[in-house]
């Protein structure tokens, strides 16, 4: 009886919170696919290993002022992915026989800094290819500007 009453009087314990899912996690899963110990390949081969929330928070860009617009579709959209609190946000283009596909674009909010953090990932199956994005269209500041924010006024 008196074991129970302890049991009762104990703290609970907070649930474990999950762990945020970030730029440097995203780094290290392109780095090393659990599946295969290897570097992940592709675009197609990173969205399944993506957490539950970026693949559920997504929209599907049919026309934009992305360098890569003449990839982007109704057949082959622009996907932007991003966590819940859309800390980390995703984009890519979906048609294999354009420029820009198996390109991962990122926009990260860096909190020590206070604002976002834009990076471009060139994924092997991309590189070997020998396609590498125009220096017009790796410099995502032209369009995000120097203080780097989303862009949603055409959607």
């Amino acid at each position: 009886m008196l074991i129970a009453f302890c049991l009762l009087l104990a703290p609970i314990p907070a649930p474990a919170q999950p762990v945020a899912f970030t730029e440097a996690r995203l780094e290290a899963l392109l780095a090393n696919n659990p599946a295969t110990g290897r570097p992940v390949d592709s675009v197609r081969e990173l969205i399944p290993l993506l957490p539950r929330d970026l693949r559920q928070n997504f929209a599907l860009v049919y026309d934009s002022r992305s360098p890569f617009h003449d990839a982007i579709s109704p057949s082959h959209p622009r996907v932007v992915m991003f966590t819940d609190d859309a800390r980390l946000i995703l984009t890519f283009t979906g048609d294999p026989d354009k420029p820009g596909y198996d390109l991962l674009e990122t926009m990260a909010f860096d909190d020590a800094e206070a604002r976002f953090q834009l990076h471009a990932y060139l994924m092997p199956a991309a590189a070997r290819t020998g396609w590498k994005p125009a220096a017009d269209a790796a410099n995502c500041g032209g369009c995000h500007g120097a203080d780097a924010r989303p862009i949603f006024d055409s959607y």
